[in-house]
């Protein structure tokens, strides 16, 4: 059998709109290029356009087709949704790029879903129209914080359990589908991190100040950043050589930096709001210590991309990172305790060097790198080819 011609169809993918939508999507697509023919196919509710446009571009081997959905033209809310629900919807859509792709391809080996909503009835339908293996990979928090009810989980089940194999990214992930679809089978492939990117330096980290580095979009009821915040109040109390940088934006921006201000911490923690992909690694390795607090993550990329930086992590014990914080490369402590958090930023404030960056790197590489988990698709694609035979 020659390469494997593979569909990807992308709930959330880079565009012109938030070009950092869906990156760990195009991670994946880019991760099976070398031993795969892969296409994407993506819709988007455009932001300003008036009419429907359609961009097919080669990225990395990867063709990709974007829809483009111009605003809805009525003005008027009901007319708007039935004009989105019928005349120019997504599954209209959808269902033309994937028309467009099966002629470019001359058909297809394998469907790949990247997240179930919104196009998971559109890849079951293709599945059926093609005649070829649907597998899903599933990215979202959403199943933990907001788990749908009703027809949408019935929807849900139907779709994970008519999939050859279900793909969560995580252990804690996979815990929150097994719930909708017991019916499903599992198996964890995680995201991939650019260890390219994220690589340690010889940049000397031996400051006056050492950093405490935070970075999310800036959602407290998740990420709980008002919860390192009050830690940092506490801590500064007994220190003083320490600075905490939060890298973001998002809804309680300005709440944090109201919160900071009156816990009089203006001259200790640093708001960088929203920096480049080429800034991030910079900020990384300037840093002595990741901090991750939240409530609930499937897998919490920026933290795998501190380590693969070299740079030792405190995490809240909250789903995704528990796979990969131990020992060896940080510290794990309760989602909520505020005692925690301010004992183990003290420790790792005084620990940090003990940790040896290229080792913490190498482990990151051995597990998330591009071509790992790229391999690691390939297996999967081969087997459930081989069993759908």
């Amino acid at each position: 059998m020659g390469r494997p011609r593979v569909l990807f169809l992308a709930g959330w993918y880079p565009n012109e709109d938030h070009p950092l939508t869906g990156i760990f999507i195009q991670r994946h697509a880019r991760a099976i290029s070398p031993w795969c023919d892969v296409g994407v196919v993506y819709v988007h509710q455009s932001l300003h356009r008036t009419k429907k446009e359609v961009a097919v571009t080669v990225e990395d081997g990867v063709k990709t087709v974007r829809i483009y959905m111009p605003r809805p033209p009525f003005g008027n809310i009901p007319l708007d949704l039935a004009y989105l629900k019928i005349v120019n919807s997504r599954f209209v859509n959808a269902m033309q790029g994937i028309r467009f792709l099966v002629r470019e391809f001359r058909g297809f080996d394998i469907i790949h879903l990247h997240e179930i909503r919104p196009l998971g009835i559109v890849a079951l339908l293709a599945k059926h129209w093609l005649g070829i293996p649907l597998i899903t990979t599933e990215h979202s928090s959403e199943y933990h914080d907001t788990p749908p009810s009703g027809l949408e989980r019935r929807k849900c089940r139907r779709i994970l359990e008519n999939s050859a194999v279900v793909l969560p990214v995580s252990r804690a992930l996979e815990r929150d589908l097994v719930d909708i679809a017991p019916g499903a089978m599992f198996e964890i492939v995680p995201n991939v991190v650019e260890t390219s990117s994220f690589v340690p330096t010889s940049v000397s980290r031996a400051t006056p100040k050492k950093r405490l580095l935070h970075v999310s979009l800036l959602d407290d009821a998740q990420k709980n950043i008002s919860g390192i915040l009050t830690a940092t109040a506490r801590l500064k109390q007994r220190r003083d050589d320490f600075e905490l940088h939060i890298v973001g934006d998002g809804p309680d921006r300005q709440k944090l930096e109201l919160f900071a201000k009156s816990l009089e911490l203006s001259d200790t923690v640093v708001f960088h709001g929203m920096v480049s992909d080429q800034q991030l690694p910079s900020l990384m390795n300037q840093s002595h210590v990741f901090v991750l607090n939240s409530n609930y993550e499937t897998f919490a990329i920026v933290g795998v991309e501190a380590l693969a930086s070299g740079v030792p992590i405190i995490s809240t014990r909250c789903g995704g990172p528990e796979e990969y914080v131990n020992a060896s490369n940080g510290v794990l402590i309760d989602v909520g305790d505020t005692d925690q958090l301010v004992e183990a930023m003290n420790l790792m404030l005084d620990s940090w060097h003990t940790y040896d960056p290229d080792v913490l790197h190498d482990a990151i590489v051995e597990r998330y790198s591009e071509g790992k988990v790229g391999k690691m698709m390939l297996s999967i694609y081969n087997d459930v080819l081989a069993r759908s035979a």
